[in-house]
């Protein structure tokens, strides 16, 4: 008795219940019914609900990866700029010769 109670209940995304064929006043053949779209709307939310959430997931996880990639790249062209950068000034400094600003009052 309470192991009847205590069952879980399985889950049903959709429920779309067929009338059993109708039979013919005539003839014994069986007629089938065309199901309305009306069946089908519950599945198709969930379809449209379950597609959505995963198309949302990976185009974020896809963001995220080419986020990391483009970070990666234009910290590698800051670095390479910012040597670049120190390469020059430092030939300048070679270049000229360091004077004093008081030699120009003698």
């Amino acid at each position: 008795m309470l192991r009847s109670s205590l069952r879980i209940p399985v889950r049903k995304y959709s429920s779309v219940k067929f009338p059993e064929a109708a039979m013919k006043s005539s003839s014994d053949t069986p007629v089938a019914h065309k199901p309305s779209i009306r069946q089908f709307s519950s599945a198709l939310y969930h379809f449209f609900l379950i597609a959505s959430t995963t198309y949302i997931g990976l185009h974020t996880t896809w963001v995220l990866l080419e986020y990391t990639q483009k970070e990666n790249e234009l910290l590698q062209r800051t670095v390479d700029l910012e040597n670049k950068i120190q390469e020059l000034v430092d030939s300048k400094k070679a270049e000229i010769p360091r004077r004093r600003w008081f030699q120009f009052w003698k």
